[in-house]
């Protein structure tokens, strides 16, 4: 067995200003050997709000995974095992805002550009084995009109969490600092009963 990666990414998305949502759809018909899936990261930049990915077979949405992408960047482990064979669409929605922005955003590398990515962690048969596969394409757009619910529900995430996320880890740290100065002294804490 050979560990790869599976990106998908959207490349031409625009997101007006105001907008409250706009999704970026990503879609691609999988034609090699089985692919285990057994983690996966999301990637966005400030305005992104969720971004979930999925197998699609036979017109049934299994879910890869879904996280927000304004947690610390990491890869997660999926929950339930999924294969991934010849003939299945892999797809994957980023949920973003354009709230508080007063020019249109586009995807690109800067950060007052946005990026919508899912990455896939997999492993196969080392005789089919290929390291990095991509995936940039909406081949179904339709496809989106059954996207499972749950694909646009924004996750909340704390301020402290958001400033790690991009690049404020020295503030985060401060103001944990600072809270534990205010808090009380353990032999003053009250437990709860876990039972």
């Amino acid at each position: 067995m050979i560990a790869g990666m599976y990106l998908m990414m959207s490349i031409d998305s625009v997101i007006p200003p105001g907008e409250k949502v706009v999704n970026a759809d990503i879609a691609c018909h999988y034609k090699m050997y089985p692919m285990h899936l057994f983690a996966y990261r999301v990637h966005t930049h400030r305005l992104g709000q969720v971004v979930s990915g999925y197998r699609v077979r036979d017109g049934q949405w299994m879910l890869i995974g879904r996280q927000s992408p304004q947690l610390p960047q990491a890869f997660y482990p999926v929950e339930n095992p999924v294969e991934v064979k010849f003939g299945d669409t892999l797809a994957a929605r980023c949920v973003f805002t354009g709230e508080g922005r007063a020019s249109k955003t586009r995807i690109g590398s800067t950060s007052s550009d946005e990026m919508c990515n899912f990455y896939i962690m997999y492993y196969m048969e080392a005789k089919h084995a290929v390291s990095f596969m991509t995936c940039t394409q909406n081949v179904n757009p339709e496809m989106f009109r059954s996207i499972p619910p749950e694909a646009n529900i924004p996750i909340p995430v704390k301020s402290d969490m958001t400033m790690m996320a991009h690049g404020h880890h020295e503030e985060a740290i401060r103001g944990q600092l600072s809270s534990v100065a205010q808090q009380p002294k353990r032999e003053d804490e009250e437990v709860l009963d876990q039972g």
